[in-house]
């Protein structure tokens, strides 16, 4: 006789109460005993993937170099976002996502040369903008002034080209899809994991701006990041992918999950203190409100209802606060707006650095000053001579490439907007719905999330969520074209 199987809600308990209990021994270890939890951490995942391995030994004996390729392709996002952090200390430049970059390359060309199959790809058409910004990029080195900055730029922009066609190129399939997704959420939950490292046991990465802090901003947080605000832009484009679970899953143990990575996630914002980030938040989550109150149980979408009205209510007190905490007060949005009023402060700051990328704009009647010499003559022209990044996406855009650059990134932007809407009302698969909306939602903030970070060119989880927006558009009509008879 059979035993009866365990049924889906036991399931279900047994793995949020187990996850619960491990979070919780985790953050107790991380709090006492913070190295010896590391260590054991370190040795189960060793063992894990000992196990794996072993499990798997007769299909790795069937590994191709196409599958190590595809491998490879998969893990560029997540070891793009770990960034720098992956790097010997001795060699600081050679670090994990620039090695992987290239051996992709070497072995893409060797399978170029020898492999007699192809892989299809119906990429979309926006697709082209990429090649055609680069280009164009290249024509304004001619009369950059500083030829050697913009070699510079053109390396880390064509390599972050690269990562959005490698994010896009998921959408080939349905499991390389839901393997990039996989291991995006993998990326978050290393993201958040630093942050409790940061706040708990005082560990900072090497890269972080913080290393050596003190006073007021040893409270503050950077994780794989160079600083606050970077990981606060990142952490609010994650936001509407958390929000959204309960589009794609009934299941307790997922929601679970999504809304233990929305608390961890908003603890780590406020301990960034950026306030572009915080009216993503709030902008995110009154676009989103709309779909989750329709989604699924009364009680379901009570839980969305009393979540989003947490979130809000969490980002408007921070935004209007009053408070002498040292982490509430860089929030204050009154204080921004008395910055701009009494010329000084960060949000003067911005404004002589908005007014100086126009000017220098200008002079190069809009045909754009060259990659990466935007800084160097915006620094000539700003009272502050230490201040050159612009901390605005569509400035930098303007100024280092002018207005045909500025004009391809718009269509581009636009149209992966325009492209998810319409993947999301004509999509049957849930977790194709579920992508598209939350990357629409988080297109729609960084409109105002691109202010935070002090450069954009070399933010991964930007090109990352664009490359997500065109992997759901190939991923689409692949399925489209499988439908035709």
């Amino acid at each position: 006789m059979n035993r009866p199987l365990v049924t889906t809600r036991a399931a279900d308990a047994a793995l949020v109460g187990g996850g619960g209990g491990a979070t919780t021994l985790i953050v107790g270890g991380l709090v006492w005993r913070p190295l010896s939890t590391l260590a054991a951490l370190g040795a189960l995942v060793a063992v894990a993937a000992a196990i794996a391995a072993m499990r798997s030994r007769h299909r790795l004996a069937r590994f191709s170099l196409k599958d190590l390729l595809v491998a490879l392709l998969l893990l560029l996002p997540l070891t793009a976002l770990v960034g720098p952090s992956a790097a010997l200390p001795s060699l600081p430049q050679l670090f994990g996502f620039r090695l992987l970059l290239i051996g992709i390359a070497l072995l893409g060309v060797i399978l170029l040369l020898v492999a007699k199959g192809q892989t299809s790809w119906p990429a979309p058409r926006l697709i082209l903008v990429l090649p055609l910004w680069t280009a164009w990029l290249v024509v304004t080195m001619m009369w950059a002034p500083d030829k050697l900055e913009g070699f510079r730029y053109l390396i880390v922009f064509t390599s972050m080209v690269a990562l959005t066609l490698v994010t896009a190129f998921a959408g080939t399939s349905g499991r390389r899809f839901r393997a990039l997704c996989a291991l995006l959420a993998v990326g978050y939950a290393l993201t958040v994991f630093i942050t409790l490292l940061e706040m708990f046991a005082g560990l900072r990465l090497g890269t972080s701006a913080l290393v050596n802090a003190t006073g007021a901003k040893r409270l503050g947080v950077t994780s794989f990041f160079y600083n606050q605000n970077n990981l606060a832009a990142y952490l609010a484009m994650c936001w509407p992918f958390l929000l959204a679970v309960v589009l794609v899953t009934r299941r307790k143990a997922w929601i679970a999950l999504s809304l233990a990575g929305l608390a961890l996630g908003l603890l780590a914002f406020v301990h960034t203190g950026s306030r572009s980030s915080l009216l993503v938040l709030v902008l995110e989550t009154v676009v989103m409100a709309p779909f989750l109150l329709r989604a699924g149980s009364r009680r379901l979408r009570a839980a969305a209802a009393v979540t989003g009205a947490v979130a809000v209510a969490t980002a408007l007190f921070l935004a209007f606060n009053t408070s002498d905490n040292v982490l509430l007060r860089q929030f204050r949005l009154t204080g921004l707006v008395q910055d701009v009023q009494s010329g000084r402060g960060s949000g003067e700051t911005r404004l002589d650095l908005l007014r100086a990328g126009l000017t220098v704009a200008g002079d190069y009647r809009l045909a754009g000053v060259g990659p990466g010499n935007a800084e160097d003559l915006v620094r000539r022209l700003g009272e502050d001579t230490e201040i050159g990044n612009l901390h605005n996406w569509w400035l930098e855009v303007l100024v280092d490439g002018g207005a045909p650059a500025l004009a391809l990134f718009v269509i581009l932007y636009f149209g992966l907007l325009r492209g998810m809407a319409r993947v999301r009302r004509r999509t049957r698969d849930p977790l194709v719905n579920y992508v598209a909306l939350s990357t629409l939602v988080a297109l729609i903030g960084y409109v105002i999330g691109s202010l935070g970070p002090s450069t954009a060119v070399g933010f991964a989880p930007m090109w990352i969520l664009l490359g997500m927006a065109l992997a759901v558009l190939t991923y689409a009509r692949r399925s489209r074209e499988d439908d035709e008879p």
